[in-house]
């Protein structure tokens, strides 16, 4: 009996042992995608934002557009966005 209860206890320790190893790597390779869909998602986001400013700088009257483009100068000096206002 207590052969049976080492092994039952064997087995058990085994399998969580191997349910944990199993959990770890389910959570990293989910951090790994995580980490590339945050990445897309901001791309998407950027292009999509670009394109709002630009649209609303356009509307804007001269001095608004003004004070946007030269505090974009300051804030953002290497910005693409500011080719995309001219």
């Amino acid at each position: 009996m207590e052969t049976e209860a080492f092994w039952q206890e064997w087995v058990l320790n085994f399998l969580k042992t191997q349910a944990l190893v199993f959990i770890g790597e389910s959570l990293r390779n989910l951090k790994l995608k995580g980490i590339e869909w945050a990445v897309d998602f901001s791309n998407w986001l950027m292009n999509e934002l670009t394109e709002l400013i630009i649209n609303l700088y356009h509307q804007a009257d001269e001095q608004e557009r003004k004070t946007f483009k030269d505090k974009i100068i300051v804030a953002f000096p290497g910005s693409s966005i500011l080719e995309k206002l001219n």
